[in-house]
C-alpha cells in the first residue's frame, strides 16, 4: 500500500510537485514524505503529512548518504532530466528500490537537437535496471499555469498581436499539450499501480491531439480577440530564419521554426491501460488554465 510506503520527492516547488503533494494530502497518506530541494521551502498547508526537507543541490545529492535511512524507499524524480544521473546514483548508494523519472517526449523528435542528449541519457540509466527498478515519465507540453514556459508563453505573444496572427504551413502540424494536475495525477495511480507500472515506460499526452491552427483559434477565443490568419509558407519563414541565424551567430529559432513543422502526438493507450489515465482535452484544459491563473496574469 502507497500509505506504508516512503517517497523521497524533487520538484516539490513546481505546480505539478504542489499538486501531487496535494493528492497524497487528500487521500491521507501516512508514509514519510521525504523532500530533496535546493532552497529552503515552506509546506505548511500539506501540515498533516508526515513531510521531512534536506536542503540539498541535486547537483551533489550523493552527499546525502544514510542508507538506513532512505533504504526501500520509492523516488519520484520531477526536477528535471539533467540530473537524472545524479539521482540514479544517490539510488543505487542509498538502496532505493524504485526510481521514477520525469523526462520529456523531446527524445521522440527529429528536429530537437537536444533529443541525442536525451537519448543517451536514458540508455544509460536503463543499464541499472538490475540494480532497482526505473520507471520513465514522459509529458509532452506542460502547461495550466502563469509561469509553464509554454502555452502561457503563447498566450502572452497573442494577447500583443492586434488582429493578423501569422500561421506556419496553415497551422495544420499536430501539438497534445498536457495539463499539470494530470501529469502529477498520473505520478500518483504510478505509484499506487505498482504492480503494473514498475520498469515501464509512460507518454503522458493531452486526451487527443489538436492542429496548431485548432489551439491557436481556442486560446483567441478565450481571450475575445477578431483576428485573421495570414498563412506563412514554411520555406519561407525557414529561409528568412537561416539568414538571420547566420548574422545572429545563434541557431535557436531555426530548431524552433523546425520543430513547429514537426507533428508532436503520441498514443497514451499504455498509460490509460496500466493506470487509468484519462486526461483532458486542450479545450478543457486552456478553460482551466484562464479560470485559474491566465486572467490573474
Amino acid at each position: 500500500m502507497i500509505n506504508n510506503q516512503k517517497i523521497i520527492l524533487t520538484g516539490a516547488t513546481s505546480k505539478t510537485g504542489d499538486y501531487f503533494l496535494s493528492l497524497l494530502n487528500k487521500y491521507q497518506y501516512k508514509g514519510l514524505l521525504i523532500v530533496l530541494s535546493r532552497k529552503k521551502i515552506n509546506l505548511y498547508k500539506f501540515r498533516n503529512l508526515k513531510i521531512k526537507i534536506f536542503n540539498c543541490d541535486l547537483k551533489d545529492v550523493q552527499k546525502v548518504n544514510n542508507i538506513s535511512y532512505f533504504k526501500g524507499a520509492y523516488f519520484l524524480h520531477i526536477a528535471g532530466i539533467n540530473y537524472s544521473k545524479n539521482i540514479l546514483r544517490f539510488c543505487i548508494l542509498n538502496k532505493v528500490t524504485w526510481l521514477i523519472l520525469t523526462h520529456t517526449t523531446g527524445k521522440f523528435s527529429l528536429r530537437k537537437p537536444e533529443s541525442a542528449v536525451y537519448n543517451k541519457i536514458d540508455d544509460y540509466i536503463k543499464r541499472f535496471r538490475f540494480k532497482l527498478g526505473i520507471t520513465f515519465i514522459y509529458p509532452t507540453m506542460i502547461y495550466g499555469t502563469h509561469n509553464d514556459g509554454n502555452i502561457f508563453k503563447l498566450v502572452s505573444f497573442l494577447k500583443k498581436l492586434f488582429f493578423i496572427i501569422p500561421l506556419i504551413n496553415n497551422g495544420k502540424n499536430l501539438v497534445q499539450p498536457v495539463f499539470y494536475t494530470d501529469v502529477a495525477t498520473a505520478f500518483y495511480k504510478i505509484i499506487l499501480k505498482k504492480k503494473k507500472t514498475f520498469n515501464k515506460e509512460y507518454i503522458l499526452a493531452g486526451r487527443e491531439p489538436i492542429s496548431q491552427k485548432e489551439l491557436f483559434i481556442n486560446i483567441l477565443n478565450l481571450l475575445n480577440k477578431k483576428y485573421f490568419f495570414i498563412r506563412i509558407p514554411f520555406f519561407l519563414i525557414f529561409n528568412i530564419i537561416n539568414i538571420v541565424s547566420f548574422f545572429i551567430g545563434k541557431n535557436n529559432f531555426y530548431w524552433f521554426v523546425l520543430r513547429i513543422n514537426e507533428n508532436r502526438n503520441f498514443s497514451i493507450e499504455k498509460a490509460i491501460n496500466d493506470f487509468g489515465y484519462y486526461p483532458f482535452n486542450f479545450k478543457k484544459g486552456i478553460e482551466l488554465a484562464f479560470k485559474n491563473y491566465f486572467k490573474k496574469n
